[in-house]
């Protein structure tokens, strides 16, 4: 990934106060960009929108973003509504703002969710970036693969928390994907900022995986 077009994701990253990465965003536009026209775009975990909005930007795509507002890595218990009621209203000004009309937002629990028969096939590009913990990225994963099409492309954010390195081991031993990027935040000492305790490098979070979809053992 190149310096090449991080300006626009660096002020939209700002603008929506943005905990993803710049390039990441910058993947993500760019996996939206190549979808055909009745594809669509699912990520699961939008907090104030940076990505749902980047993956928009500039393009006919059809993005939707997922989120309880659960919260529960970052907030104590007795702030949590609270929490979310702030996050919720952040998220609704920036879609407003600056999300494309193509951005739609579902507050839920991703394991809610229904999709329609017809969408089978048609997802795209997922993006993972809800709970950081192995079980919950291997149940998102599960829960759309049914959706996914051909040749989807699959964007792990935070790779370095937990256990989901071993999930994407395990991914990539089925034969069914092949990793096209892995990326680790390596942060300066002086660099303060944190993501749920972690050093956080602007350009890639805590770290990226980009997996594309080879062998679609259920078609």
């Amino acid at each position: 990934m190149t310096p090449s077009g991080d300006g626009a994701f660096a002020a939209l990253r700002i603008a929506s106060h943005g905990m993803a990465g710049i390039r990441t965003a910058k993947v993500i536009n760019f996996a939206c960009r190549c979808m055909d026209a009745d594809e669509f775009y699912v990520e699961v975990g939008t907090f104030s929108g940076f990505t749902l909005i980047s993956a928009g930007y500039q393009s006919n795509a059809m993005c939707f973003g997922i989120d309880d507002f659960s919260l529960e890595e970052v907030v104590k218990p007795e702030s949590r509504e609270e929490g979310k009621k702030l996050v919720r209203a952040a998220l609704n000004k920036h879609l407003g703002e600056y999300g494309s009309v193509n951005c739609r937002f579902i507050e839920s629990d991703f394991r809610s969710i229904g999709l329609e028969e017809k969408t089978k096939g048609k997802l795209s590009v997922l993006f993972i970036d809800g709970k950081h913990t192995y079980t919950e990225v291997k149940d998102t994963l599960e829960k759309f693969t049914p959706y996914l099409s051909k040749d989807a492309v699959i964007i792990f954010d935070d790779v370095q928390f937990g256990n989901i390195p071993k999930y994407i081991r395990e991914m990539l031993l089925t034969d069914e994907y092949e990793m096209l990027a892995y990326l680790v935040a390596t942060v300066n000492q002086h660099d303060t900022k944190v993501h749920l305790n972690m050093a956080l490098d602007e350009y890639i979070a805590n770290g990226i995986c980009v997996m594309r979809r080879i062998n679609a053992a259920n078609s």
